[in-house]
């Protein structure tokens, strides 16, 4: 006996849930690559996007800031990972020369997730999605091992620079109906950039 033919209904409801994750997931990676190569220019740190991880795990990079985020259609967790001679070449100098290297990258590199995930909320906010952030948590070490808990909603990208590389990662769920439609603003028109104000 063949099996039944699946109702048209059905097949085209799994199509738009496709289409509509396919659609979501390039402004989201957009929103991460963006925020995180303009972050780093305002540090003097040139980013070069390599490409999507091939793997979602931290495992040698030194100074790592998490920070999360929900809002009534989405919520997840940023991460940003840091290289030592990142870390070393670039992390702004102390209020003190007595502050150790280590204690540095830690409040750097919060800094460096709290100011990615808040151009990602701009952007998102530009497309009709209203989001809250949490405080950052940052740790260095030297053998870390940092694994995203849902990989299927995770976006993962590398990034280059002359001093080392750049990991980010968005790990993202949201609600079934959410599609992230056309930019509503444009910088044009009275409209704050992302960086001219950053309000969390």
């Amino acid at each position: 006996m063949e099996p039944a033919l699946q109702p048209p209904v059905e097949r085209t409801s799994a199509r738009i849930r496709a289409w509509k994750k396919s659609r979501n997931d390039q402004v989201l990676d957009a929103a991460l690559t963006e925020a995180t190569i303009a972050t780093f220019a305002h540090y003097d740190v040139p980013l070069t996007l390599v490409g999507p991880s091939p793997a979602l795990r931290v495992a040698s990079h030194y100074s790592i800031g998490v920070i999360g985020f929900a809002g009534e259609a989405l919520r997840g967790t940023l991460v940003i990972a840091t290289c030592m001679p990142l870390v070393s070449a670039h992390c702004p100098p102390g209020r003190s020369s007595r502050v150790r290297l280590e204690d540095r990258a830690r409040d750097w590199v919060g800094e460096l997730s709290n100011l990615v995930l808040g151009r990602v909320k701009i952007a998102l906010s530009r497309r009709g999605v209203t989001m809250g952030l949490s405080t950052p948590v940052a740790f260095t070490g030297q053998h870390v091992r940092l694994g995203a808990v849902h990989p299927a909603r995770t976006r993962a990208w590398d990034f280059a620079s002359p001093a080392g590389e750049v990991r980010a990662w968005l790990e993202v769920d949201y609600d079934r109906e959410l599609l992230l439609g056309p930019d509503l603003h444009t910088d044009t028109d009275g409209t704050l950039a992302a960086g001219d104000a950053l309000l969390f």
